[in-house]
């Protein structure tokens, strides 16, 4: 046969390899091909804890929780707390005003935190014997309930001394440095505990007069409580920026207004709040409302 119309050993490819050979070297192919990703779902692990609590003394306040430290912001004040790793100093700060006071971490883990506005202690309760009543959520939180008593009897609560008991609550969830319970419990004056506090009551008898039982009153005071407490994954700065550049004031201006204390003062003398300078006095701004009125008939 001539070599112009083929050779009976050359034939074609389809025809010698066997299609199974065929169909893995096409799959072999196509799994290098680059493939279409399949968006997965974005999630965002909590990086922290946000509560906000009452206290007796500062209101209303943003507690914000994470392994570098604690903030603290005031809802019914402009004053704010940090306290973060690694010196664990404590910073009280107004960002309105760009004040600010500093507590060394010697100082307020031993002594503890004294305001200006403190005017009880809850010192007394410190070494109590605490008993562990139950565990339980609390704000949606792992808790235990403790009882600060004498006795327990028939699982009711008995008096210590002068009628007085208190209730402790501590988180059993919230992951935190040591220094943040620490610092929480100091800032709030609450018995020590390696958890972050969430409420704290005691109960205090006053007597009038003489020391019968109608002229005696019982009362439960909630020094601390926790209003709502969310894990997060959004956190606040834990200290402003510029922090290193306000100007440093003693704590009882700070927290303690100047104006705000004057004005409680002329108020218990029976003054007349004075007019700033440039602002109408009461007479004038009568005129000027009287002549809004008569323009506005």
């Amino acid at each position: 046969m001539s070599r112009r119309n083929g050779s009976p050993n050359r034939t074609m490819l389809g025809s010698s390899v066997p299609a199974r050979v065929l169909a893995f070297a096409m799959l072999v192919i196509l799994g290098l091909l680059p493939q279409p990703t399949v968006a997965k779902e974005k999630t965002t692990e909590p990086r922290g804890w946000e509560l906000i609590q009452k206290h007796c003394l500062y209101g209303r306040v943003k507690v914000c929780i994470i392994s570098g430290g604690v903030r603290v912001t005031g809802l019914d004040s402009d004053i704010s707390w940090s306290c973060t790793a690694p010196d664990w100093d404590a910073y009280l700060y107004s960002e309105k005003r760009k004040v600010v006071c500093r507590f060394p971490c010697d100082s307020w883990s031993k002594n503890g935190i004294r305001t200006a506005l403190s005017v009880a202690s809850s010192e007394e309760f410190y070494r109590w014997p605490r008993i562990l009543v139950s565990r339980k959520k609390y704000c949606g939180i792992n808790s235990r309930h403790y009882s600060f008593t004498g006795t327990l009897k028939d699982g009711a609560s008995g008096n210590k001394a002068y009628g007085k008991i208190a209730e402790y609550i501590t988180d059993d969830q919230v992951a935190a440095p040591r220094q943040v319970a620490a610092f929480l419990q100091a800032l709030y004056d609450v018995p020590i505990d390696r958890a972050i506090p969430l409420k704290f009551s005691k109960r205090v008898e006053h007597s009038f007069g003489f020391r019968l039982k109608y002229n005696n009153l019982v009362e439960d005071q909630v020094m601390l409580d926790t209003l709502r407490a969310r894990p997060t994954s959004v956190v606040l700065a834990l200290k402003p920026k510029e922090l290193a550049n306000y100007k440093e004031i003693p704590e009882n201006e700070l927290i303690v207004k100047k104006e705000e204390l004057d004005e409680a003062f002329s108020s218990l003398m029976g003054e007349r709040k004075a007019d700033k300078p440039g602002e109408p006095n009461a007479e004038n701004k009568k005129r000027q409302q009287q002549a809004r009125d008569s323009k506005a008939d």
